[in-house]
């Protein structure tokens, strides 16, 4: 073959290899596929070690599994909360809620400064801090309740123990132990006794009911014929019930059990009932 025919021939094959844009159209597909490889070897610092980036070959890839994880927590990194040792305590209870100030909760009724301060403290949000609150109230109604039932029943017991001791004198002894007590204890000892209830106290009015009892064997004081406990006669009770009855606020208290002044009602209707006989 001479050299002419031996060079058209490579020509020749050298024509049929594609080197142009549109002869070589198999060429940039390679180079798109190229385009997203991931090396993370190439990364700078400590990413270049990342074990966990040694599962990504492409960004793709690799920005699927970010956006995968955004959806999966439900919010993009830079707003979720980060802790380590360096993490302020206050930042991480405000991203999760907190008012930035203990002024910031807000609740249906009167709540002290105290506890507001308590729960911004604690790190708690709006709900957990009403959820604390009510927690808080009930377990303080409960309180309540028990602490005047247990005030109730004593009372019961103290006029049942006087009633035992008395017998039929009872009213007699207790209208002495009365009259001399007021002869002598002042409002605020009488205020006392009322609110505490030591004023049915068994031993305390067998004191005073013997002192009364003196008194009246030397004329000091003097039970007034028809009365009953208290100086009062059964008129005058039954028109004190029916005024106690018209008294709204009264009336209230004496059938809310969980008035601040319930006891105090009952304690006097009772007393009043006990003149009718």
């Amino acid at each position: 073959m001479s050299e002419e025919t031996t060079s058209l021939t490579q020509n020749t094959e050298a024509a049929t290899e594609p080197n142009t844009i549109l002869g070589s159209a198999g060429e940039p597909q390679a180079a798109a596929s190229n385009q997203y490889a991931f090396d993370p070897t190439t990364l700078p610092g400590e990413l270049a070690n990342e074990p966990s980036l040694r599962n990504f070959d492409s960004i793709d890839k690799l920005a699927k599994s970010y956006v995968h994880a955004v959806r999966k927590l439900g919010a993009p990194g830079e707003e979720l909360v980060r802790i380590n040792g360096e993490t302020d305590q206050g930042e991480i209870y405000n991203k999760l809620g907190r008012p930035e100030s203990p002024e910031g909760y807000s609740f249906d009724g009167e709540t002290p400064d105290h506890f507001k301060k308590t729960a911004h403290d604690l790190g708690l949000n709006q709900n957990q801090a009403g959820q604390l609150r009510d927690y808080l109230i009930g377990v303080g109604k409960q309180e309540d309740q028990t602490v005047r039932d247990n005030f109730d029943r004593q009372q019961v017991e103290y006029q049942q123990k006087l009633q035992q001791d008395f017998g039929t004198d009872y009213d007699k002894n207790v209208e002495l132990a009365r009259r001399a007590f007021l002869r002598y204890g002042d409002s605020e000892t009488v205020e006392f006794l009322e609110q505490s209830g030591l004023g049915n106290h068994p031993g305390l009015i067998k004191t005073f009911s013997k002192i009364g009892q003196s008194l009246s064997e030397d004329g000091s004081i003097v039970l007034g014929a028809g009365e009953q406990l208290g100086g009062m006669t059964p008129a005058t009770a039954s028109s004190s019930i029916e005024d106690l009855k018209a008294d709204s606020e009264f009336m209230s208290a004496y059938r809310d059990q969980y008035n601040p002044k319930h006891a105090e009602a009952v304690k006097r209707m009772t007393d009043l009932y006990q003149y009718l006989g």
